[in-house]
């Protein structure tokens, strides 16, 4: 019974945040941005994956090993920087993409809260993320 629980709980965190990266990257699509519905989503689902198996190695592993559940999704924040940069272009009037590589660092950070199952932080970021997108 424990399991099928805990199969649920993954399976809704994981929905919850393709939701949010879904409508964060509907936002950014229908302002004609680089990254959109698809890669928001991507990456939300992607970092709540990374926290999901952080705590799951934790918790199987933390009485033999010293592991810390952080180092997965600290990684990944790393990663989404580089993703964010391709986001980012420089041409003759100025610099574009910088609130589209942002919005996708933030929907990491909102995916990682959501794996971690902090979902009043993550869907309070969300909220604070659409509306200064909006």
């Amino acid at each position: 019974m424990d399991f099928l629980l805990q199969n649920k709980e993954i399976i809704m965190k994981l929905i919850l945040a393709a939701v949010v990266g879904g409508f964060t990257g509907y936002e950014r699509e229908k302002s004609n941005q680089f990254a959109g519905f698809r890669t928001h989503i991507l990456v939300s689902v992607g970092a709540c994956i990374t926290s999901v198996i952080a705590l799951e190695l934790f918790n199987k592993y933390s009485g033999i090993s010293t592991m810390d559940p952080a180092r997965l999704p600290a990684q990944v924040l790393s990663g989404i920087g580089f993703l964010g940069a391709g986001a980012i272009l420089k041409n003759s009037n100025g610099i574009r993409g910088l609130t589209t590589a942002a919005g996708i660092w933030a929907t990491a950070c909102i995916g990682i809260a959501i794996g971690y199952g902090q979902y009043v932080l993550g869907i309070t970021a969300w909220l604070l993320v659409m509306a200064t997108l909006y």
